[in-house]
């Protein structure tokens, strides 16, 4: 288990052999996968830059390396406006496809 916080980095091993792989990350408030979002990086609004959602900034053959955004993530609601929400007490699950 690891600590889950605004600003965290997290290396995750895939042993894929490759580089060339895809990598989507999601955040949930439990364990489970229902109601889970994608989450993305470094969102502009009005001029402003937030520092939020996952971004990839090391990878290898056989893991990634994931720093989480010293804001959180944006959670977005259905009618397209977001709220800036803390990433401590929630879960991630990182996909990565090769």
């Amino acid at each position: 288990s690891v600590t889950v916080a605004n600003g965290s980095t997290h290396t995750v091993t895939h042993n894929l052999g490759t580089t060339d792989v895809q990598v989507v990350v999601y955040v949930n408030s439990s364990g489970s996968d229902t109601n889970a979002q994608q989450i993305h990086s470094n969102l502009h609004v009005s001029g402003s830059q937030f520092d939020c959602g996952a971004l990839v900034t090391s990878i290898s053959s056989n893991s990634i390396e994931l720093q989480l955004g010293e804001d959180g993530y944006n959670d977005i609601s259905n009618g397209g406006g977001f709220t800036t929400t803390t990433l401590g007490g929630k879960f991630i699950k990182v996909v990565v496809i090769g």
